[in-house]
């Protein structure tokens, strides 16, 4: 091997390390993410209703499950994969969260979130006198 070519692997090397050990992020790592990430209710307080499509990928084939902060039973499981899907429909009023973890394991590997917005916030106002007047 030539003296260029085993300093341009040399180069090559260090440039990853830098990467790596400066920008984390870059790296891949286990993920997971639902689509659409926001239901939309009228009012606040409102049950809003969405078909979600959860995706995970991960670094490792492997058993994995796909829990929500809402239940103690996983959503979805899958044995020696590297990624799945699945189809959950939310119906409710307040955020969830999807984690991926390893099969019969409490490791959070990845989350994503199921987020509410309301277009009409509750306000509630000052019904001082109302009250007062419904008493007699």
């Amino acid at each position: 091997m030539s003296k260029a070519l085993r300093l341009n692997r040399v180069k090559t090397a260090c440039v990853l390390i830098a990467l790596v050990l400066f920008f984390p992020g870059l790296v891949s790592s286990d993920s997971i993410g639902n689509t659409p990430q926001k239901c939309v209710s009228l009012k606040e307080g409102q049950l809003c209703t969405q078909r979600i499509v959860i995706e995970w990928a991960a670094l490792n084939r492997g058993d994995y499950c796909v829990f929500t902060d809402r239940l103690a039973e996983p959503l979805s499981c899958w044995e020696a994969s590297l990624n799945g899907q699945l189809r959950v429909i939310y119906k409710d009023n307040v955020d969830w969260v999807f984690t991926l973890r390893p099969k019969g394991q409490e490791i959070v590997l990845a989350t994503s979130t199921m987020s509410i917005a309301w277009v009409y916030k509750n306000r509630r106002r000052s019904s001082g006198w109302r009250t007062f007047w419904k008493l007699f």
